[in-house]
């Protein structure tokens, strides 16, 4: 007799919730992040293909996963040098602007994060 006794993991997504690794919203989570560590011209490209793909909906979908995850993938790099980087990145090819708005969106978060193990510690 042959059965399987996988159990898959919990993971945490980027807005902290609490779900199983098979689950729909881990693997866009994952695709997001994927997405996000790419550079310009090859996220470009990327975008364009799923989009053949999956036609608009389901790219803005992406897009929209992108946009909820991307705070969370900037304060999740290794240091200060790569997220200021990133910051940079953003600003040469979205404008001033995004980027303000993604700096406020990571300060945000990283304040939320901070509150939590400060709550958790108590």
């Amino acid at each position: 007799m042959n059965v399987c006794t996988w159990i898959p993991a919990v993971v945490t997504l980027a807005d902290g919730s609490k779900i199983a690794d098979d689950s729909p919203e881990w693997r866009a989570e994952c695709e997001a992040r994927r997405i996000l560590g790419m550079g310009h011209t090859e996220r470009i490209e990327a975008l364009a293909v799923i989009e053949q793909r999956r036609g608009a909906s389901g790219l803005a979908a992406l897009l929209g996963t992108i946009e909820s995850v991307e705070p969370a993938y900037v304060l999740d790099l290794p240091n200060k040098a790569q997220r200021n980087g990133y910051l940079r990145s953003v600003e040469l090819h979205q404008g001033e602007n995004a980027s303000t708005h993604l700096r406020n969106r990571c300060m945000e978060l990283h304040g939320k994060r901070e509150n939590a193990c400060g709550a958790a510690a108590a």
